[in-house]
């Protein structure tokens, strides 16, 4: 009988945690290094979250800056298909949260300013 559903048939999960996340290791990703702030061409001038960026140290938030309720953030999530196998969701966050402790990993994503969670399903 086939697949009812794509995730109903056999997904292959990455052995490792790098290939879990292949575009945080990828060269041709750009970082907050490869910048025009980092070629001395642009300066910035305030982040838009309410703490400072590990990526930006010395550079202010704009709550600093004189707009204390500003708070604007953007952040990525992995989503699934309602009726999604638990042992399937528990797996895929498994890779998750092994991938971020990854080295390699941390080694591009760290100086994008990216604060990298590995929450539990909901």
């Amino acid at each position: 009988m086939p697949a009812e559903h794509s995730w109903e048939r056999r997904l292959p999960l990455p052995s490792s945690p790098a290939r879990a996340l292949p575009k945080a290791t990828d060269p041709r990703v750009r970082s907050a290094g490869s910048s025009p702030v980092a070629a001395g061409r642009a300066r910035v001038l305030a982040v838009t979250s309410l703490k400072r960026s590990v990526a930006l140290p010395d550079v202010p938030t704009l709550a600093e800056s004189g707009y204390p309720d500003f708070d604007l953030n953007d952040w990525n999530g992995l989503f699934a298909a309602t009726g999604i196998p638990p042992a399937l969701v528990d797996r895929m966050q498994a890779v998750v949260a092994e991938a971020i402790k990854d080295p390699k990993v941390r080694e591009r994503l760290d100086p994008t300013g990216a604060d990298l969670v590995a929450n539990t399903p909901v």
